[in-house]
């Protein structure tokens, strides 16, 4: 898998529903992904650029903290589009 800035939350659940702990322990405003009911509705529209904006974090260091889970968890290597990793949360506003 490809991730990007307009990775959804909800494609990445999807392959790998691990992620949902692993994105409510990085960060508190995150523990909304909890409830299945906001994952299948929030998650469509939700880019990893919005997420990192909602919870004030660089979006790269997001990024790559989801590559890395998912590498430890799988042992899958994942692709990160390189503009991804330098761009800002608060190029989405």
């Amino acid at each position: 898998m490809k991730i990007s800035s307009k990775t959804t939350i909800s494609q990445l659940i999807d392959t790998y529903p691990f992620l949902v702990d692993f994105l409510v322990g990085y960060h508190p405003k995150f523990k909304l992904l909890k409830n299945k009911m906001m994952r299948a509705t929030m998650g469509k529209m939700a880019t990893l650029k919005r997420v990192a904006g909602i919870g004030e974090v660089p979006l790269g260091t997001l990024i790559m903290g989801i590559a890395t889970e998912i590498e430890k968890q799988t042992g899958e290597s994942i692709e990160i589009d390189k503009e991804s990793e330098t761009e800002s949360f608060t190029d989405a506003t």
